[in-house]
Order: structure tokens, then sequence, then C-alpha cells
């Protein structure tokens, strides 16, 4: 048997167009909602590519950072907090979309808000009305059983 060695697919440094396309799409929302005010690119002190996502201005604090690492990307937030780690731009992309954009924890928000409201409404309006009716059925119930 002969055993032929493979060679291995050089990892490209810097990010390639379709990479920055993906990324730019991804970071379109952020930017327009004035959640973030632009993206930049840079390398880890090993020469692996990242990007950074900026928030507001004036001081522009790193919201998240996206690396790409032996063919994986990882996802930082802006305190060096692991958010995510892939082998797909395009499954990351996905669920950046989601994080980016906020729907959940706004809707998550919207239906404990409404939780809150609905039980605070209970306990000002239907709890006394039943208590002044366990009152009254205090006081009815020994003349119903008299009769």
């Amino acid at each position: 048997m002969n055993v032929l060695p493979f060679r291995q697919k050089a990892l490209q440094h810097g990010w390639n167009q379709s990479e920055i396309k993906t990324m730019g799409a991804v970071f379109a929302p952020a930017l327009a909602h004035g959640n973030a005010s632009r993206w930049v690119i840079g390398e880890t002190e090993q020469g692996d590519p990242q990007v950074y996502l900026l928030g507001p201005a004036p001081d522009e604090d790193c919201v998240l950072c996206i690396s790409r690492i032996g063919g994986r990307y990882i996802v930082e937030d802006g305190t060096g907090g692991l958010l995510s780690e892939r082998g797909s731009l395009l499954l990351l992309a996905e669920q950046l979309r989601v994080f980016l954009c906020g729907r959940p924890v706004a809707f998550v928000a919207r239906v404990g808000l409404l939780w809150f409201a609905g039980r605070k409404a209970a306990e000002e309006k239907i709890e006394p009305m039943l208590a002044e009716s366990m009152d009254m059925l205090i006081q009815i119930a020994p003349l119903a059983s008299a009769a």
C-alpha cells in the first residue's frame, strides 16, 4: 500500500471579497439604526484576520470582533467574551443578524412588560372584587344555613 501525502490547503491571510461582502450585509442594520458607527478590518498578533464593529461616536467602543483562526470564525463581544464559534461564515452571519438586531431581546422585554401590566391590573382590580365577594358570602352564609 502506498501512502500519498496530501497538501494542506493554505489558509488565506486577510479577508476575501465574499467574506467582506457578507460582513457588510450583516453590519448594515446596526449601522443604519445607529447602534454602530463603522467597522474596521484588522488582524491578530499572529496575522489572523479580524473585523471590529465599533459602537456609536464619539467613544466608538468595540461592540464585537470577528476573527478567522484556522478556518473557523470566532465572535467575541466588546469585552472579549466568546459569543460564537462556527466553521461557516454564512451560519455565523445568520446568528449575528439576530444578535445585532436585538429582536429576541425586545420581544422578551415586551412579553415581560405585558405580563407585569396584566398582573398589576389583576392585583388592583380583581382582588378587591374577590375580597368584597368573600365578605358578602361570610355575611350571607349564616342566614342561608338558618333558613
